[in-house]
């Protein structure tokens, strides 16, 4: 009788094991790959559908902000308009948004083809026009009037008082009334 429950135990460790080596295969066979499960972007603002594509431009904004020179610039041509709402380094024209999505939204002049995505982002309470073949865009809300041009020209004028910045492609600033 001993040796009976002795193989009966042993047959159920058996089947115990089986059905989790089986239930483990069968999940990893189910397992889908992330751009077949749906995304819902109603909180977070990015134009995903799926989980893959929120990955994607998750890591593009990663990589946007990374801390690099050529990102901020060289700060020791940094200028000011008058008023301090705009500033302009030899790479990149920041502008002080305030009541917006956006503190602060600064605008590379040497990453196109990034930027013309992120500046609609930035004015996506005002208006923006494109110029001949998508090359530059003109945008302005109740603060700013600001030109994009792929060819490296970034400039905001604030219309309050008039006064603006502008990057170079060929990394200079300057900034005035």
């Amino acid at each position: 009788m001993k040796n009976f429950i002795k193989n009966n135990l042993n047959l159920v460790f058996a089947f115990i094991i089986g059905v989790l080596i089986a239930g483990t295969s069968a999940f990893a066979a189910a397992t889908m790959a992330a751009s077949d499960v749906g995304y819902d972007n109603s909180n977070s603002g990015i134009s995903a559908s799926n989980v893959q594509e929120a990955l994607d431009q998750l890591d593009q904004k990663a990589n946007y902000h990374a801390v690099n020179p050529a990102y901020f610039g060289d700060f020791s041509v940094l200028k000011f308009n008058s008023s301090k709402t705009i500033m302009a380094s030899k790479y990149l024209l920041c502008i002080t948004m305030y009541n917006s999505r956006y503190s602060v939204a600064c605008f590379r002049n040497n990453n196109w083809a990034v930027e013309q995505n992120h500046i609609q982002d930035v004015f996506y309470d005002g208006t923006c026009t494109w110029g001949t073949n998508n090359a530059n865009i003109q945008c302005s809300n109740t603060k700013f009037l600001c030109t994009f041009q792929s060819s490296g020209y970034v400039s905001c004028t604030y219309k309050t008082n008039n006064t603006w910045c502008s990057v170079y492609a060929g990394n200079t600033c300057n900034c005035g009334t």
